[in-house]
């Protein structure tokens, strides 16, 4: 390995993937929708990556406000 720290190395899919998934977690035992907001983080991340942006939490907010916004529109249809 280099010396230069990758991003999985540095923790930066984990930590945005556990806050989505506490976020969406909400106390119930359904795990669908922090499965899905942890598993959105990633792609997030890293296209924030490709295109120089500094990264922080945003992963975090984008993924859970998708998957809010998806959650609302299911529960309103039916």
């Amino acid at each position: 390995m280099s010396g230069r720290i990758r991003p999985l190395h540095a923790g930066l899919f984990g930590y945005n993937a556990s806050l989505s998934a506490i976020a969406l977690s909400n106390g119930r035992k359904r795990w669908l929708a922090p499965l899905a907001g942890s598993i959105l983080t990633v792609p997030i991340a890293m296209a924030f990556m490709s295109a120089d942006i500094i990264v922080l939490t945003a992963p975090f907010v984008i993924a859970s406000w998708i998957i809010l916004l998806i959650q609302r529109k299911l529960t309103l249809t039916h």
